[in-house]
């Protein structure tokens, strides 16, 4: 016995339909499609251009000299009461 098929319940579908509807309005998005399940595999390839996106505005300096570009910040010590 086969299940009828169901649009409310087809999540490629819904997804489509939110990059569509965030498209029309306006937004500023960033999508993608892939065929794997959630997870590192999916995130950990897609990360880098995940990161560029949210970061394209960012002011970078190309300078290999900016120490503060280029180096790791201290730790935040914890504060006491």
């Amino acid at each position: 016995m086969a299940i009828p098929y169901d649009p409310r319940w087809d999540w490629f579908l819904q997804n489509v339909r939110m990059m569509r509807a965030l498209t029309q309005k306006g937004y500023d998005i960033n999508y993608t499609w892939g065929m794997n399940l959630h997870g590192q595999k999916m995130g950990g390839a897609i990360l880098p251009d995940m990161m560029r996106w949210l970061w394209r505005d960012a002011p970078v300096s190309t300078d290999p000299n900016n120490m503060v570009e280029r180096s790791f910040r201290e730790p935040t010590k914890p504060k006491t009461p």
